[in-house]
């Protein structure tokens, strides 16, 4: 079912209440770069759909908009059409699911976002090419290459940068792995 346009009720039919499961979902990006798109997590544990992103959106309580959010818009809302604007949306497409036990790479997955999102190293940054929403998804699929989960090739910034990152620090450059 990869790459189906999927709103709040498909997902909700897809929901298997005895298992973790990790649904990866995009959407295009506003005018006019229409062709990229950001990418989100969402995951269920008992019943309860939750989303993690990143990016920088108008009204965000991170300072400047740039952050990381759970839940600030509902699983499968899209991206604006027009940057102008919030209520034409595109929809949202699922690339993805993964589910398992207790044991499995979706739970790991969905504890990972639980207690290590805040850990992203590029998470004061967005810029369109990256970092933005697909280099924080990247950053955690790198963590579990055995997931089978891959990002679009129309995720810009997935590949930003390519497999370390140099970060200023106030007494030198630490080298990040992300």
């Amino acid at each position: 079912m990869p790459y189906n346009i999927i709103d709040e009720h498909g997902l909700k039919r897809l929901v298997k209440e005895d298992q973790y499961q990790v649904f990866l979902l995009t959407s295009p990006i506003p005018f006019p770069f229409g062709w990229a798109v950001h990418a989100w997590f969402v995951v269920q544990l008992k019943g309860e759909l939750n989303r993690y992103e990143f990016g920088k959106f108008k009204g965000s309580p991170n300072p400047n908009g740039i952050g990381l959010l759970k839940n600030y818009f509902k699983p499968t809302t899209g991206m604006n059409r027009y940057w102008w604007q919030r209520r034409d949306r595109y929809p949202a497409k699922l690339i993805c699911i993964i589910s398992g036990d207790e044991k499995s790479v979706a739970a790991r997955i969905i504890a990972f976002l639980e207690v290590h999102s805040e850990k992203y190293p590029l998470k004061e940054m967005y810029r369109y090419l990256g970092p933005n929403s697909n280099t924080y998804c990247a950053w955690v699929l790198k963590h579990f290459p055995d997931s089978g989960l891959k990002l679009p090739v129309s995720a810009v910034g997935k590949n930003y940068p390519s497999k370390k990152l140099f970060l200023k620090k106030d007494n030198g450059i630490k080298l990040v792995d992300i």
